[in-house]
């Protein structure tokens, strides 16, 4: 991953839990591309980067534990300050999308904070950007970018990333956007 632009915070770096079981694997013929999430709260978005290890923990911790999934259910998240954090990483299937084609086609990225309010700014769209980089380099096919209420009724990922998505156009109709 010597092409990222944003910086990488690897699982043993923000303290992961271990997953429960191991992960399935994807298959790269039915890779699709990348669906976009967002935490959906104001909070999550810290002044100071030292903070947001401890909100990709509790995200975690909120999976596992509340939901009785096995790992956190992205492939990876990014904050404010320019920094990609891996969830299941490359090549897993997610948990994030809500659907079983979502979750086996697609990876996803979250962003920490309100999707609402998102703005792209230097440091926001770099651990993005890298996410499709690295997918479309692994699954050439993978063109797509998705907000996540492509696959079911929902807010997420708010407003300001869902138009952060159009500038990725595809030829599927939104269902529920």
């Amino acid at each position: 991953m010597t092409f990222l632009d944003s910086h990488l915070v690897t699982r043993e770096e923000w303290g992961a839990q271990p997953a429960k079981t191991p992960y399935d694997q994807l298959e790269s013929t039915m890779q699709r591309g990348v669906a976009v999430h967002h935490s959906g709260s104001q909070h999550e978005r810290r002044q100071q980067h030292a903070q947001c290890a401890g909100v990709v923990r509790a995200i975690q911790a909120y999976h596992i534990d509340a939901r009785g999934w096995n790992d956190i259910a992205y492939s990876w998240l990014c904050c404010q300050h320019g920094f990609l954090y891996e969830g299941r990483g490359l090549g897993v299937r997610s948990a994030s999308q809500g659907t079983h084609e979502g979750n086996s086609d697609w990876h996803s990225v979250c962003w920490l904070g309100d999707g609402d309010v998102w703005t792209p700014t230097p440091n926001n769209v770099l651990p993005l950007r890298d996410v499709l980089r690295m997918v479309r380099t692994r699954y050439p096919a993978a063109v797509d970018v998705w907000p996540h209420l492509r696959f079911h009724p929902t807010a997420c990922p708010g407003h300001g990333l869902r138009e952060w998505c159009r500038q990725f156009p595809d030829l599927t109709p939104e269902p529920f956007g």
